[in-house]
């Protein structure tokens, strides 16, 4: 369901909360556990 919900959400943003986790994560990407990496794909993934 939030899938699908997700997927209907207008990508014509022009805002920066688009791209806000981008700079969001500090930590060094090596340095982050591939076990947390999976845990977090839904949510963070392209920006690990």
């Amino acid at each position: 369901m939030i899938r699908v919900a997700v997927q209907k959400i207008n990508d014509d943003r022009s805002c920066s909360c688009r791209t806000s986790m981008k700079h969001a994560i500090i930590t060094d990407r090596k340095l982050i556990p591939e076990e947390t990496k999976k845990r977090l794909e839904i949510i963070a993934g392209r920006y690990l």
